[in-house]
């Protein structure tokens, strides 16, 4: 005779592969939001059960009849699984049939969702004062499930305040533990790198106020997604901690970011202007110092407009014949009066102050073919982002007959002009404000 539980749950599976036969590809928006209004309680429950489930064989030890070492390690291998995941569904069933009997009836009714049950499994019984709460009849389990219509994150910042006021002393615990669980990677992949981590919630808080305060108001004719402003704030602001010199001062060397380029390369670009591309074909690439990644034409002219080059010069079997003393393009002088004189991204539309910005040459060939490094000759400030926009889409930099700067394609189309703050009119001089430009 066939179990009345396991008859049900057969007809249950049985019903959703008829659903998950179904051709939905022609559903219209309206339908699928109604459907996803039925399926979402409807797995909420079905959850329930299997956690109920899950709580039931962990405790009952029948998971080590075939020599599996541990609960989590078998129900990995039947829920097909990672470890982690499951050792997450067996602490939730544990909680439920143990400490939470009133958010377990909720969620079999449906009235509650499986993931709120896992913030109350994770927030609310770290402690004995906590489990021992839990029980009140007016601030214990009952009274959490009266704000069970708060979405996830009000949710979870709920149970946190009421597991804050009920045992404060657990908070260092937890943020110890939090702190304890950190860590940051950088992983080299094709043509890049992965960044992964996890952060303490402070850090995560000052992440999330640093960047878009870097970001700041994206001008009209910029059309990179969030995501991608994210990555260039992030890589701004580490250049102007790089280029403010204030990491190492007591280190035989300060952090820098090198970038190793051969002779013939270094010189083919300084030609630039008066050869083509193709010319470069066949040359040793530049590469990064640290990673030896390889790295593309437009980031190494962006770069050498504005930074400091030294000469290295090897002879045979590697023996250093040459040190040249490093020299930086924009620097000192210069730099405050480039400041002076934009005062900030010259690229139309664009506000990044001059904290944001580097030193580009506008002569062509930039800094390696010889140009000026002075503001009067062939040097604008550009933004991060808009220094690498005018490499990489060779956009001309000039003046007009009035001194604003002119920005160009390739094919010598207008893109917009700017105008550096020097010739901006003295607002308490009325006699310049009709000579303006």
């Amino acid at each position: 005779m066939i179990d009345p539980l396991l008859e049900d749950a057969q007809t249950v599976a049985a019903a959703i592969a008829r659903l998950a036969g179904r051709d939905l590809s022609a559903l219209s928006g309206h339908e699928g939001v109604n459907l996803l209004g039925v399926l979402t309680p409807a797995l909420d429950q079905l959850n329930a059960v299997r956690l109920e489930t899950v709580g039931v064989v962990a405790d009952s030890g029948v998971w080590s009849l075939d020599g599996t070492r541990s609960a989590a390690t078998w129900l990995a291998r039947v829920q097909r699984t990672t470890r982690p995941a499951a050792g997450s569904d067996l602490k939730t069933a544990r909680a439920l049939r143990g400490h939470l009997p009133l958010t377990s009836a909720a969620l079999l009714e449906g009235s509650v969702p499986v993931g709120h049950a896992r913030i109350l499994a994770r927030t609310c019984l770290k402690t004995e004062p906590m489990r021992a709460m839990l029980t009140d009849p007016d601030r214990g389990e009952g009274f959490l499930l009266t704000e069970a219509g708060l979405g996830a994150e009000d949710f979870q910042k709920f149970c946190a305040a009421w597991a804050y006021r009920v045992d404060p002393d657990a908070g260092d615990a937890c943020y110890q533990d939090t702190k304890d669980a950190c860590y940051l990677t950088v992983s080299p992949t094709t043509g890049g790198a992965k960044l992964d981590g996890f952060l303490t919630p402070l850090a995560a808080e000052t992440l999330t106020l640093v960047l878009p305060a870097e970001i700041g108001v994206s001008a009209v004719t910029d059309f990179r997604t969030t995501p991608q402003r994210l990555h260039d704030a992030l890589e701004s602001v580490m250049n102007r901690v790089l280029a403010g010199g204030q990491l190492g001062d007591h280190a035989s060397v300060r952090p820098n970011l090198v970038v190793n380029v051969p002779y013939a390369t270094f010189e083919a670009l300084a030609l630039k202007a008066g050869t083509s591309k193709a010319d470069l074909v066949g040359l040793p690439p530049a590469t990064l110092g640290q990673s030896g990644q390889v790295i593309s034409r437009v980031i190494l002219e962006r770069m050498m407009c504005d930074s400091q080059v030294s000469r290295v010069v090897f002879g045979p079997k590697g023996l250093l014949l040459d040190l040249g003393r490093a020299a930086r393009t924009f620097a000192g002088a210069r730099r405050r009066a480039l400041d002076a004189h934009d005062g900030g991204c010259m690229y139309p539309g664009c506000d990044a102050p001059p904290c944001q910005c580097e030193g580009h040459h506008t002569d062509p060939g930039g800094w390696a073919a010889g140009a000026r490094t002075d503001a009067r000759h062939g040097g604008i400030l550009l933004c991060y982002h808009h220094h690498d926009h005018v490499h990489q889409r060779d956009i001309g930099i000039s003046r007009d007959e009035r001194g604003n700067w002119v920005f160009t394609d390739r094919y010598g189309r207008t893109l917009g002009t700017s105008r550096p703050r020097s010739l901006e009119p003295d607002l308490f001089n009325p006699a310049q404000w009709d000579t303006a430009v």
